[in-house]
């Protein structure tokens, strides 16, 4: 389940913050209104002397401020646990691009990892409209539940999302029944375990390819049709979107590189797929194949990737950077998770880079036995397989590097999957053809 929380008022109890360190600030001026949002309301002054208020204060409340008790022992857990927990925050300044933004979101940064809290992302959101920019980022980022404290965002968001609100004394009036109201982190533990049973209670039982087999047309087309549906549900577009990023950054700074080193050679380059939503399956010879996928497209892909490279340093930083999809294909659940995060990828119009093969070719045959994954993810997602074919010849600057692209295949609901993997292998086995002729005429060129 995707999670969001509010970081003042939420994480942190800026309310006794603001109090204590306000009636310092103003001296003789007395609190108005003790349930007020804000400094503005509490002591009621201009918006000239909040802001004078903040500059002297941010960055003591930053380092100072503490965590309520047992939030980060909860987000630790609601992690491990298979959860995503996300900080969707609208901190003043802090999604400037400019040294002042950048100093905001440093600060905040620091005060999480000083109160032990670690999330698996942070979602500025602008001050101005905040309740619509965090409704907005809700929407965009699949959250399932989001705990807030100010009751205006509350009742923006009430209908995108399950809202949780945490009791202050600014929202103890606040009252409405589509909110879960918790006074304190122990609520909010049991109100989320009973949110998430419920949430994991709903998965959809996923067929075999036996039972799929016995279907009807209509009934497997309807199952795919509420499959989609679900895998839809269960998307986190945010781990998806940082992965894509991270692509982006380092296929960025390679291309050049590695095209004027390797200077590969590509067949039918008009092919090349511009949009997301789609699968590259490829033959696999070398461990610098994906990046001859990658460096020769402008789009992020999210590569399906061996478990075992966690135990290199260098290469797990690498491939988890640019959002690859871990798998070890020893572990059915491993695999089975590995699939449906695919699935969410190609679904959230995302690129699913896959090597049927399972693994890279060192034996004397052309082509490895294909396994049934990336037949399936189509077949499930309805996105097109886009083959391609390549040899391995990565010596520097000797132009021989070659890949061919051959045309989409598509998988409806009723197709054969063995007829389908078998039809991908021949369209790739095809291509290692053209391959082979232009290494043939580049040899011929060079004798003559």
């Amino acid at each position: 389940m995707n999670i969001g929380l509010d970081v003042d008022g939420v994480i942190f109890n800026i309310e006794d913050y603001q109090i204590t360190e306000g009636q310092k600030y103003f001296k003789n001026k007395p609190i108005k209104d003790i349930n007020g949002y804000g400094i503005k309301e509490v002591f009621d002054c201009s918006s000239k002397e909040e802001f004078k208020f903040w500059l002297k204060k941010t960055f003591n409340y930053n380092r100072n401020v503490v965590a309520r008790e047992g939030m980060a022992e909860l987000i630790k857990k609601l992690r491990e646990n298979g959860n995503r927990v996300y900080i969707i925050t609208s901190r003043a300044m802090a999604t400037e691009d400019n040294t002042f933004g950048k100093i905001m979101r440093n600060e905040l940064e620091k005060s999480l990892i000083r109160n032990g809290i670690e999330v698996d992302g942070i979602i500025y959101t602008p001050t101005k409209n905040m309740e619509q920019a965090k409704k907005d980022e809700i929407k965009k980022y699949n959250i399932h539940v989001m705990i807030e404290d100010k009751k205006e965002i509350l009742d923006y968001i009430k209908n995108d999302t399950q809202a949780i609100c945490f009791n202050t004394r600014n929202n103890h009036d606040y009252n409405d029944d589509k909110v879960i109201r918790i006074f304190d982190v122990n609520g909010l533990k049991e109100e989320l375990d009973t949110l998430i049973y419920k949430f994991n209670s709903s998965k959809m039982s996923v067929l075999s390819f036996k039972e799929i087999e016995n279907m009807s047309n209509e009934e497997k087309i309807k199952y795919y049709n509420e499959l989609r549906e679900y895998y839809k549900k269960m998307m986190d577009p945010y781990y998806i979107k940082q992965g894509e990023d991270g692509c982006n950054k380092v296929v960025g700074k390679l291309q050049k590189i590695y095209n004027f080193v390797y200077r590969p050679h590509v067949i039918h380059k008009e092919k090349m797929p511009t949009n997301g939503g789609i699968i590259l399956a490829s033959n696999h010879l070398h461990s610098f194949d994906p990046l001859l996928l990658m460096t020769n497209s402008n789009m992020p892909f999210h590569l399906l990737a061996k478990s075992e490279l966690h135990e290199k340093k260098i290469l797990d930083k690498l491939f988890t950077t640019i959002g690859s999809i871990f798998v070890d294909n020893k572990d059915a659940d491993s695999r089975r998770k590995a699939k449906e995060d695919l699935i969410k990828v190609v679904l959230n119009g995302g690129v699913a880079m896959m090597f049927p093969e399972g693994t890279r070719n060192k034996t004397e045959k052309r082509l490895l036995d294909f396994h049934m994954g990336t037949v399936n993810v189509a077949q499930i997602t309805k996105a097109p397989i886009y083959p391609f074919a390549i040899n391995s010849d990565y010596k520097l600057f000797n132009n021989n590097l070659c890949m061919s692209i051959g045309d989409p295949i598509y998988i409806n609901e009723n197709d054969n999957l063995v007829e389908k993997n078998e039809e991908l292998k021949e369209q790739i086995n095809n291509l290692l053809d053209e391959v082979k002729q232009y290494e043939h005429e580049k040899s011929l060129k060079l004798k003559k």
